[in-house]
């Protein structure tokens, strides 16, 4: 009976999911090199060179070219994004965040009510990363696979 409850208890409790050393910078830019530095990752990396980049650019120029709602969903689309890789941090590497961090855009852009924007606060986004969408194929089609699936969400509402 003991050797049951044992085995039991095993499955029965949450297993613990392991934490980044820089959980405590979710929300801020810093938290992208905090991760480039915890991973060790080289100079070219997702954490500088997308991630600490844009989340920067965002706070520098979403004031001039975004609506309030839109700097709203600025600043809730960071911490999605930071939180989404808090909880996949145990399958996070230098090599593997950028898919993650793909899949983790759709995600986020969708969850955070991207297709519910004006059309100037999505033109205000566009402007500040479209040079990383021209120099990056797969994350012109994560955001190609984001509009796409806009349009698809409007189609199906009720006039």
């Amino acid at each position: 009976m003991l050797l049951k409850i044992f085995f039991f208890s095993l499955f029965a409790l949450p297993l613990a999911q392991a934490q980044s050393p820089c959980q405590a910078q979710v929300g801020q830019c810093g938290y992208y090199s905090c991760m480039a530095k915890a991973f060790k990752c080289p100079t070219e990396n997702y954490f500088q060179n997308l991630g600490q980049k844009y989340c920067e650019k965002f706070g520098n120029y979403s004031s001039e070219l975004l609506s309030s709602r839109g700097q709203t969903f600025v600043r809730n689309l960071k911490n999605c994004l930071q939180e989404k890789i808090e909880r996949d941090f145990s399958r996070v590497t230098c090599a593997s965040i950028k898919n993650l961090a793909e899949r983790h855009h759709f995600e986020c852009y969708t969850d955070q009510g991207y297709c519910d924007l004006s059309w100037d606060d999505k033109i205000g986004i566009f402007t500040i990363v479209h040079p990383a969408l021209i120099a990056d194929h797969s994350l012109l089609a994560t955001s190609i696979w984001i509009e796409s699936f806009c349009a698809m969400r409007a189609k199906s509402l009720p006039r």
